[in-house]
């Protein structure tokens, strides 16, 4: 059976008050998201819900978006012990009380079925796709819980308009002070690059273009070997001819390495993983496929700790960048390794960063990085610090400037030392200060203390009004 953790256990009870307050109020849909991590155990955490549910006669369906989270959910409740069926292409038995659900067959069929008691929406920020919302609207009387690690879309559209409440897990810092996620040395090229983009997210072919060639593939062995050599590594491509040719450079260097992508036929897939796991591959590069939701260990069957990461891929996408090096950050000995080849610290900052997540609409624009670099000893620091943490060094804000790919030596972003670490709980407690405030006069009061205009308070407060968060 299953065991949870301590925090999974007090991420439930939260979900669970809050269903319970709306249904109290009698609010015509019922529904929330359970914001966690990337690597904090959250189809766990359904399957607990999913279990619970069907002990009191009722019916869940859980939601997959790919086709290789099928299986991979499969085998998670069946460390729940729970029965469970299929609804999608290629698998059968569907009377269970439990349904997995491929989006694409569910949409097909979804008017035909009747509404289950719970709906448990894993990767919940797609649900604005066409099909998601016709799903969630067609299902409008069944309790809805999302699951998500970053609740936010490309387009800006707040996941208010499908969920009423926002439920926050626990922060990546805290996970890593317990252990359940690994701390991390990043290192990063001086200069990155900057792309234009296509519906929020940066042009491939651009990206493709200034980032597949030799010297930019040279880099990326150097750097590796420099940095990585000998930790089990994952790489992110931009395309499959991109990912082919960086394994063309890694293996012209004597490394040992694959490719994989989401047409990768599934034995193959596997026993590729396989290999990583006994060591017999350095490093894999893939597209789209160890994106979100995606577990190795599961997909491989054999425990597989990633120790590196090699970032080639640049994206426009918070959440892609913290879903992609949150692949990273499963727990080990030693720190993970990250290797950012892209830019995407600097564009999106660090990955144990505090941040605050909104059901609100957002207005897409381009914003500052919440890091810099200190020219002293090459530190990324949070920006709005002001003195080095590493070096002592004064570390003015930069002005604005593209970024670019190009020649330069990997530079040490951040490590597990105690006083970045000491940093960056200093900054969740500051934000989690303001979640545990009820009242507008607490915010006041907050605000007050931290030498912020009077306006500032009564913000925050309707804020949490319009997202749904009860004092």
């Amino acid at each position: 059976m299953l065991k949870l953790r301590p925090y999974q256990d007090d991420c439930i009870d939260r979900v669970r008050g809050s269903l319970r307050r709306q249904m109290d109020a009698k609010l015509p849909s019922v529904s929330a998201i359970l914001e966690s991590p990337t690597g904090s155990g959250k189809t766990a955490m359904a399957s607990y819900m999913a279990g619970n549910c069907v002990a009191k006669g009722g019916t869940v369906a859980f939601i997959c978006h790919r086709k290789e989270l099928i299986d991979q959910t499969a085998l998670t409740f069946d460390k729940s012990d729970l029965g469970y069926g299929f609804l999608a292409a290629g698998y059968e038995s569907r009377s269970a009380q439990i349904q997995i659900c491929s989006i694409g067959t569910l949409f097909n069929r979804v008017d035909r079925i009747k509404a289950p008691t719970i709906v448990i929406w894993d990767e919940c920020h797609h649900v604005g796709a066409r099909t998601w919302a016709h799903i969630r609207e067609t299902w409008g009387t069944s309790i809805h819980i999302g699951l998500t690690a970053t609740p936010m879309r490309l387009d800006g559209k707040g996941l208010g308009r499908w969920f009423n409440e926002l439920v926050p897990g626990p922060s990546v810092q805290s996970l890593m002070k317990s252990g359940n996620l690994s701390y991390y040395d990043a290192f990063a090229p001086v200069t990155t690059g900057s792309f234009h983009k296509r519906a929020g997210e940066f042009i491939r072919s651009e990206m493709e273009s200034s980032l597949d060639n030799g010297e930019v593939l040279g880099n990326a062995v150097r750097h590796w070997k420099a940095k990585a050599d000998g930790k089990l590594t994952l790489g992110f491509a931009i395309t499959v001819a991109h990912s082919e040719h960086l394994v063309e450079a890694f293996r012209t260097a004597g490394v040992r390495a694959a490719h994989l992508d989401a047409k990768t036929p599934k034995a193959l897939r596997r026993s590729t993983l396989q290999d990583l796991a006994k060591r017999n591959l350095d490093i894999i590069f893939n597209v789209e496929l160890f994106g979100e939701g995606y577990d190795l260990a599961a997909n491989s069957g054999m425990d597989v700790t990633i120790e590196a990461g090699l970032f080639s891929r640049p994206t426009a996408s918070l959440g892609l960048h913290l879903q992609q090096v949150g692949r990273v950050l499963r727990p080990k000995k030693e720190p993970a390794i990250i290797l950012d080849l892209a830019g995407n610290l600097l564009r999106h900052g660090l990955p144990d960063e505090a941040r605050e997540w909104s059901l609100l609409d957002q207005e897409v624009k381009e914003s500052e990085s919440s890091a810099k670099m200190c020219k002293a000893c090459f530190a990324v620091i949070p920006r709005h610090v002001m003195t080095c943490p590493f070096c002592s060094a004064v570390v003015p804000n930069p002005e604005p400037r593209e970024i670019k790919e190009a020649e330069g030596d990997l530079e040490q972003i951040i490590s597990g030392a105690e006083d970045a670490i000491q940093l960056q709980l200093a900054l969740r407690e500051k934000r989690e200060e303001i979640k545990r405030a009820r009242t507008l006069d607490e915010l006041r009061e907050i605000g007050k203390r931290r030498s912020l205009p009077p306006e500032w308070a009564e913000g925050i407060y309707k804020a949490k009004r319009q997202a749904g968060r009860r004092f």
